[in-house]
């Protein structure tokens, strides 16, 4: 009698959470698949204008890195927009929404911020210093860290809602240490040093921009696996999604420091 009745206000909790909970994934997904496939076409016209215009001898590099920049957000928004409409597809809130909605949101962060890379390098090319180093010393750096910010911070919104366990100090550190550490680290560097050499960027860009088409597979095809266990219980881990996050704040930092 004692565990039908603890099982019967276990399920109740279970219902008041999935009718009310912290944060709906469903909805929020609509949206970003828009705004995925909004900036997905945004970065196909980029590529179509990139390739036809010729900028300066000297700036032709800054050209081909903002044509590989776009063409890799494009695939990523795309994919994302995928992966957002897969959440919202979804017919009652699970853990695995959230875990689903996590994975997009790193590939989208991803390819958003690979969009004001190559935006900073066409104004590099065709733009006055001035305005390049607004661009690139002042607004780059806030929208990298309030992308990689909000992506560590939806790694919360599943414990909220399906753990009454409230969130402890150490677990907030296991979550956004290893998640904005990169990012400011590259910060400071870019403040302190100035940045990658122009030599060292050349030598850096492949390995980033395949380091950032990996994490934009991973998304999209980790997204697709995890849709497909519908009962299996996700056990959410603050330490892991951090470390999950701080890999995707990597390669942001390295766009900042090759700006």
């Amino acid at each position: 009698m004692t565990k039908n009745k603890t099982k019967s206000q276990a399920e109740t909790v279970q219902e008041i959470n999935l009718k009310s909970p912290h944060y709906n994934v469903f909805i929020s997904a609509q949206s970003y698949s828009n705004i995925a496939g909004v900036l997905a076409g945004f970065a196909f016209a980029a590529v179509i204008l990139t390739v036809q215009t010729p900028p300066s001898p000297e700036f032709i590099t800054y050209r081909d890195w903002a044509t590989i920049a776009f063409l890799l957000s494009f695939v990523g928004c795309v994919f994302s927009a995928f992966v957002f409409a897969m959440v919202s597809g979804e017919d009652n809130l699970y853990a695995r929404s959230y875990a689903t909605a996590l994975l997009g949101g790193t590939g989208f962060s991803v390819s958003s911020n690979l969009i004001f890379f190559g935006l900073a390098m066409l104004i590099r090319s065709f733009l006055s210093s001035t305005v390049y180093i607004f661009l690139a010393r002042g607004i780059l750096p806030i929208i990298m860290f309030f992308s990689i910010l909000y992506v560590a911070a939806s790694a919360l919104d599943p414990i909220l809602t399906f753990d009454s366990a409230p969130i402890k100090g150490r677990g907030l550190m296991q979550l956004f240490i290893p998640s904005l550490a990169p990012l400011i680290i590259a910060w400071l560097i870019s403040i302190l040093g100035g940045g990658f050499s122009h030599n060292t960027a050349v030598s850096v860009f492949n390995p980033a921009m395949y380091g950032a088409l990996a994490i934009i597979l991973f998304s999209a095809v980790g997204s697709l696996i995890i849709t497909s266990f519908a009962k299996v219980k996700f056990r959410f881990s603050l330490f892991v999604s951090g470390i999950m996050v701080g890999i995707h704040s990597l390669v942001i930092g390295i766009l900042l420091l090759m700006l």
